[in-house]
């Protein structure tokens, strides 16, 4: 599917701005994941989830901590 961006009245360096943005964000645009199977589900989410940052051990996921603030 094609779109379009009106960039009517904007300078040069704007325009430049628009397509850095679109490039940008066609980067992190990923297509659906298509999984035949048990094994080819779970190396996709290993992989999506390994692009994401860890919290290390530094996570308290005890209840209390989990729901600490929240008027329990």
């Amino acid at each position: 599917m094609l779109h379009t961006v009106d960039v009517t009245g904007l300078g040069t360096a704007e325009v430049a701005l628009v397509e850095e943005l679109i490039s940008q964000l066609k980067q992190k645009t990923n297509p659906p994941i298509a999984c035949t199977d048990r094994t080819q589900w779970r190396l996709a989410i290993r992989e999506w989830a390994e692009n994401h940052p860890s919290f290390g051990d530094d996570v308290d996921w005890n209840r209390e901590g989990i729901y600490a603030g929240r008027g329990e």
